[in-house]
């Protein structure tokens, strides 16, 4: 290639062009480079060499960032290797004649940005990751089977635990509970709620037990993304709260405000019968055998229920000598008098250091006539008092 050849006909091709000359001396040592041809796309894309540069040497021209292209185009032209290189443009090199290089410029910079951003993008959520997330969630709707989670109860997530090693996908199964949760989370996204939260119980694939996590979803296309933060700790503590504010510090059993809570929400719309009970002459237990061994009948008698009755059946305390039992799916007349012969029973056979009696009054509820705890509590009350006046250690079945 002279260095008079016309090139003309590369002034308007589409892509951008450059013709460098690599100068050298006797001695086979590089010298200078200089631009020998540029057409006008070069010029559009960003790299400005007019014809005051023009014949000057690249490294005259270029800054130092560029000097890495220069060595390319030096190995091009001395070696006769095309190449390519990336920096702010992807430069196809190659050699034309020799001592000469040829270059067509592709402007990559906004992708080189999109994938800069990317990079400290990701860099930035694996800090963010690493501080507030042990598992990350990713998968697509369309490959989730809803029946086969219901079966297999697992998820895929990335356990993040351990940003500095290798990040781990493993299926992390979902604790029975938490599976309807799950769906009903994901029928939320689906329905175009644009994020979702919940807490869910999950066993990881590095435990060998279920902790509680709060996990965060949110659906970008077809795709549903999200991380957990183990909340477990702090779940633990609540739980363990909550227990002691339902339950009775005496005897472990709920209290009345817990047992009247589960009753209304869950069980006065259902068949079944609310015994009530009070220890008769507990005043002279305590006067005669003091208030310790009367605590001791108290909890003897809280014994005496779980015993008598069934695990299903919701027993408390509601204060002082008295207690409440409901019975769900109790409803015949003769069940409930077995059961109350049952309860007597154990209390005379229970071989304790201080006799007692129990007066109990039930009521069966009718899910279609009762319509609050309270009334049922009131006729079941009505019915203790009925049973009291009929003696000692006795029972009284309202059966209205």
């Amino acid at each position: 290639m002279s260095d008079n050849i016309d090139l003309s006909f590369l002034d308007n091709a589409p892509a951008a062009i450059m013709f460098v000359k690599i100068e050298k001396n006797e001695n086979n040592e590089v010298t200078s480079f200089s631009y020998k041809y540029t057409n006008q796309k070069l010029k559009e894309v960003g790299i400005v060499v007019d014809c005051q540069v023009f014949e000057k040497t690249l490294i005259d021209v270029l800054n130092s960032e560029n000097k890495e292209e220069l060595k390319v185009c030096v190995k091009v032209a001395t070696e006769g290797e095309d190449t390519l290189t990336d920096h702010y443009f992807s430069v196809s090199c190659w050699q034309p004649n020799p001592e000469y290089c040829g270059c067509i410029f592709k402007d990559i910079t906004k992708e080189r940005r999109a994938e800069t951003n990317k990079t400290i993008e990701i860099e930035n959520s694996n800090v963010i990751l690493q501080n507030t997330a042990e598992l990350l969630i990713d998968f697509d709707l369309r490959q989730l089977n809803i029946e086969c989670l219901k079966e297999k109860r697992y998820i895929p997530v990335i356990d993040c635990t351990d940003l500095e090693g290798a990040i781990d996908l493993r299926p992390c199964t979902l604790a029975e509970g938490s599976i309807k949760k799950f769906v009903k989370m994901l029928d939320a996204l689906t329905n175009y709620t644009m994020q979702v939260k919940g807490k869910l119980k999950i066993q990881t694939g590095n435990s060998d037990k279920y902790e509680w996590y709060e996990i965060r979803l949110c659906r970008e296309g077809q795709r549903i993304v999200g991380c957990g933060r183990n909340i477990n700790s702090s779940m633990l503590e609540l739980e363990r709260l909550q227990l002691q504010a339902e339950r009775d510090s005496l005897t472990g059993i709920l209290n009345h405000k817990a047992a009247e809570r589960l009753i209304e929400s869950n069980h006065i719309k259902e068949a079944g019968s609310m015994f009530l009970m009070d220890i008769d002459d507990f005043k002279t237990i305590n006067d005669t055998h003091g208030h310790p061994n009367g605590d001791e009948v108290i909890k003897n008698m809280a014994d005496i229920l779980q015993y008598s009755f069934r695990q299903d059946d919701i027993i408390y305390r509601i204060g002082g000598d008295e207690f409440g039992v409901f019975a769900p799916g109790f409803c015949e007349y003769e069940e409930i008098n077995e059961r109350c012969k049952l309860l007597f029973s154990e209390i005379e056979g229970f071989g304790r250091r201080i006799p007692f009696s129990a007066s109990v009054g039930v009521a069966i509820n009718d899910p279609y006539m009762t319509s609050s705890y309270k009334k049922l509590y009131k006729r079941a009350d009505e019915a203790l008092y009925s049973a009291k006046h009929g003696g000692k250690g006795k029972a009284f079945i309202d059966i209205n």
